[in-house]
């Protein structure tokens, strides 16, 4: 009976959490005197900034609202199929899938996760992919809102392959210029204390697959969206979004439509280091220019226009452009993995059920 109010009734559990330890702060750590006096300066910002970013963060969730929402995102480790106990699986190469997941921040109470799911014969895990479920999250968002003037702030961390670029600023813009948003905040949580709320979400799809394969092996991807959409037992539960290569748009496309300058040179004509961004912001009245801070001690925004203006004739409208395909066919999987694969197939450690979807891969 305690077991049952403690997790049905108040949704409860005991949970030890994983925590990776941030590089920088190791190093100090494990510094000598000597070594410490050198690196405390940069020690002192960067714990500094951490400290910062999550007040900032904190503040941000004091104001949610219909027309301010909050929501974190990142990427989970790769979920490799076939999975299971079965010896042959750990000497062969494997079909790796992957989960995209946002997650809505509440002053009180679980968000709503949206996952996005695909495998890597369908798409890989980069800009535009991640830009792509940036789109049609932040589509559906501005279907729903109350008003045109939504303000959307998102969190992740420093990862710049992913999300700290210019292809994703650019998804922005049209963003807030073809959908009903206001404004898009885009705040990065510092290199190694990127933890958030959104992490609890990657848990708990770990420990629904982990409760999985103790009745079998998991065999396809679908196995695996199967498992995410029923993860979370109490409400709301996981949207899971099943993503094929038709889907992806090219943002290196789109950006070179629409930017004809560099991003890293403000309209001052001051350079500085991308990778020294921690808020990026874009609003609707300025559909050619983004703004960004160096620090979230940093009071105003700097800002970049994306495109300068030498002629009227010049002049671009988001609304005139059109998103292009990423890929037009399915991605090719290497000749060894396909080979593995189908090895798998012919010792019978797949089941011939599953025969098709394997056979069906393409190859490099």
């Amino acid at each position: 009976m305690y077991r049952y109010l403690f997790k049905y009734e108040f949704n409860m559990s005991f949970h030890t959490p994983k925590k990776d330890q941030c590089l920088q702060c190791t190093t100090f750590k494990n510094s000598n005197a000597e070594e410490k006096d050198e690196l405390e300066q940069n020690y002192k910002h960067h714990i500094e900034e951490k400290e910062l970013s999550r007040t900032e963060k904190n503040n941000d969730k004091e104001k949610i609202s219909d027309l301010y929402q909050v929501y974190c995102f990142d990427l989970q480790a790769a979920l490799p199929v076939p999975r299971g106990d079965v010896s042959s699986f750990y000497y062969k190469s494997r079909l790796n899938c992957y989960n995209f997941t946002v997650y809505q921040l509440h002053k009180k109470g679980l968000g709503h996760v949206d996952c996005y799911f695909w495998h890597e014969g369908e798409g890989k895990r980069g800009a535009s992919e991640i830009g792509t479920y940036l789109l049609k999250f932040l589509k559906n968002r501005s279907k729903i809102a109350t008003s045109e003037d939504l303000e959307i702030v998102l969190y992740s961390d420093n990862c710049g392959g992913q999300g700290k670029n210019k292809f994703i600023i650019t998804a922005f813009l049209y963003a807030v210029t073809n959908f009903k948003i206001k404004s898009i905040t885009y705040k990065f949580l510092v290199v190694g204390h990127g933890q958030n709320e959104g992490d609890a979400s990657h848990s708990i799809i770990e420990r629904a697959v982990k409760k999985a394969l103790k009745n079998g092996p998991i065999y396809v991807p679908a196995h695996y969206s199967a498992i995410i959409g029923n993860a979370r037992k109490t409400e709301p539960k996981f949207s899971i979004h099943e993503m094929c290569h038709k889907d992806f748009v090219d943002l290196k496309v789109l950006n070179e439509k629409v930017a004809n300058s560099v991003f890293n040179v403000d309209a001052d004509g001051n350079k500085f280091n991308f990778n020294d961004i921690c808020v990026i912001k874009v609003d609707r009245c300025y559909p050619r220019r983004f703004f960004y801070k160096l620090s979230y001690k940093d009071k105003t925004f700097n800002f970049v226009e994306i495109q300068k203006i030498k002629r009227k004739k010049n002049f671009f409208d988001f609304k005139e452009v059109s998103l292009e395909s990423a890929y037009l066919d399915r991605i090719p999987i290497s000749q060894k993995k396909y080979d593995d694969l189908q090895s798998l197939l012919k010792n019978k450690s797949i089941p011939m059920a599953h025969q098709q979807f394997y056979q069906n891969l393409k190859i490099e």
